[in-house]
């Protein structure tokens, strides 16, 4: 019988929003890290722990901007190391049309898992934010309210985003 040793990945999950507002660009990082880990802090407080980072595949951040940490007591040391725990959010923040021509924005969280007693090797855990669509001009309201009128007169359905909708 094979036995499996415990990794960071399996008390660490991530996900990946993207945002865009008037002025910025954003991807939102939250981590679900398992009750009783947590993951280091960036920056980290000693140089041997190994600092929770974000990047990105192809795209620079403007600035990331990482969660304040919680102070957690280990049984390993006699000082508090600075953490995360539950589920913090990590802002990467980009400069606007940073996004233009892209579908899915894809990048990398670097973390390890800790307990009170140890720390598993890190992982370094995939991220993918899809990229929502852009609000539509007045123009292209009209061009598109137009040809579903159109459609809706001439065949009884109105198609909105691939989906069929048949009106009786």
């Amino acid at each position: 019988m094979e036995h499996k040793l415990p990794k960071t990945a399996d008390h660490v999950q991530v996900s990946a929003q993207a945002r865009e507002s008037q002025d910025e660009a954003a991807i939102v990082v939250t981590l679900t890290v398992a009750k009783g880990y947590h993951v280091s802090a960036n920056p980290a407080n000693f140089d041997y722990l190994i600092p929770t980072t974000v990047s990105f595949e192809g795209i620079s951040a403007a600035r990331i901007t990482y969660l304040d940490p919680v102070l957690f007591k280990p049984l390993f040391t006699h000082q508090a190391l600075k953490v995360y725990e539950g589920s913090p959010a990590i802002t990467a923040t980009f400069q606007r049309g940073a996004f233009d021509n892209r579908s899915v924005i894809r990048g990398t969280v670097k973390v390890q898992a800790c307990n009170d007693q140890i720390c598993l090797p890190p992982s370094e855990l995939e991220i993918s934010a899809a990229m929502r669509l852009a609000p539509l001009s007045n123009d292209r309201r009209q061009k598109r309210s137009a040809s579903r009128r159109f459609f809706r007169e001439s065949h009884g359905a109105v198609v909105y985003f691939g989906c069929a909708t048949i009106l009786m």
